[in-house]
């Protein structure tokens, strides 16, 4: 692929690859090279002379990635997230659902008053839950050859864990709570000190969810504003119900507390009880009003 160093960034979609890879980008002064044309626009905002080394950022699994990034000269980060978090992320980007019209906080008369027909509010908790389960079990909708979130990880650990492999493993979380740091320290444990162009606390401002979506909109790219939808730890609590959890394979309930995201299983039974539709008589009169509304527009 090139005769400069490549840094690989992987992990399961959804985990904060772009993130991680365009800070990378930043510090190294490095090409990004990603199969999202539109993730291309880092490149755009490089200093001048872009040096020899390439980021790339995958979701290939180690065999995957090295077919198809032929080169001997490479580091991996690999980055993984809370399995919860992966799902919410995953719905709102593959769905194209705009609307947080799924929160549980979310009081019951506004949700349906902002929707443009009421009985979408069943069909999209429904959906949402059935996605949810088919992610656990099978993976991403047409994506099988990134395989499960469980594996994906799996694979990537005994990967790393055999002699000679060059690979820094950090969750997105911890990144989130300490970027320079969790940055610095992964730069560090790949032999990457020396190569460095920019300063790390740089490459952390510039790539900052929030000045990088103002960036986005005033340039009209709304495709990268909407990628970084919130990038907010543990912001599946605002989704989940117990009818979810309930339906989440155990391969990633046993992950979850492999990984230290959960000490065990009781975090289920804290959750809110599932609820499809109006429970009282105020909120089915403001589901009427709404539906009859809709039929007669």
């Amino acid at each position: 692929m090139t005769k400069g160093e490549v840094i690989f960034v992987v992990g399961f979609p959804k985990s904060g690859n772009t993130w991680l890879a365009k800070m990378l980008c930043q510090v190294f002064n490095a090409e990004l090279v990603d199969d999202d044309p539109s993730q291309l626009e880092i490149n755009a905002r490089l200093e001048n002379n872009p040096s020899q080394i390439k980021v790339v950022k995958s979701h290939f699994l180690p065999e995957q990635l090295l077919n198809t990034y032929k080169t001997p000269k490479y580091r991996v980060f690999y980055i993984f997230r809370d399995f919860r978090d992966v799902s919410v992320s995953a719905w709102f980007y593959f769905s194209g659902m705009k609307k947080r019209v799924l929160r549980l906080d979310e009081p019951y008369k506004d949700v349906v008053v902002n929707l443009k027909n009421p009985k979408k509010y069943r069909s999209n908790r429904v959906q949402f839950k059935n996605f949810v389960h088919g992610l656990s079990e099978n993976g991403l909708p047409n994506l099988p050859q990134f395989s499960t979130w469980q594996n994906h990880i799996d694979i990537w650990q005994k990967w790393g864990a055999e002699p000679g492999k060059r690979l820094y493993s950090l969750t997105y979380a911890d990144l989130r709570t300490d970027t320079h740091g969790q940055l610095s320290a992964g730069i560090e444990a790949l032999g990457l000190e020396g190569l460095k162009i920019n300063p790390v606390q740089l490459a952390v401002e510039k790539e900052k969810f929030k000045s990088l979506k103002r960036f986005y909109h005033e340039q009209n790219q709304q495709s990268n504003a909407s990628f970084l939808r919130a990038g907010v730890v543990g912001d599946w609590k605002n989704y989940f119900h117990d009818g979810i959890a309930k339906g989440i394979s155990h391969q990633v309930i046993s992950k979850l507390i492999d990984l230290g995201f959960e000490p065990d299983d009781s975090w289920i039974a804290d959750l809110p009880k599932e609820k499809l539709g109006p429970d009282s008589l105020a909120e089915r009169i403001t589901y009427l009003k709404c539906k009859i509304k809709h039929q007669l527009s």
